[in-house]
């Protein structure tokens, strides 16, 4: 089982172990996985470098909103590549966890 946290961060997303060092983590993601991620980091970089009350707007609160969903939705293509794993999320622009994505181990047979 792996045990892993994703946020958006500055200049590269965060994708780590939540108990170990594993720096080798994004070698085990497929190239479209790793160039998605990539990419909503690129779009989450609008919202990293904000001060707390500036987050706040309605503009910028529906910006999170939506950054936050393809997260939750990456969280879980990563558990579902990963499996078994459980990944949490951590909203950077509201600052908190806000969901943890469990997938179990493939059904016997499947590869």
């Amino acid at each position: 089982m792996k045990y892993l946290v994703l946020t958006a961060d500055y200049g590269d997303y965060s994708l780590r172990s939540e108990f170990e060092e594993d720096a080798q983590i994004r070698r085990l993601l497929c190239t479209e996985l790793q160039v998605r991620l990539e990419r909503w980091n690129e779009s989450y970089q609008a919202v990293v470098h904000l001060p707390e009350a500036d987050r706040a707007s309605d503009r910028v609160a529906a910006q999170i909103r939506q950054l936050d969903t393809e997260g939750l939705a990456l969280a879980n293509a990563i558990a579902t590549e990963l499996r078994p794993a459980k990944v949490k999320y951590f909203s950077e622009g509201l600052l908190r966890h806000l969901q943890q994505v469990y997938v179990g181990a493939a059904p016997k047979g499947a590869g």
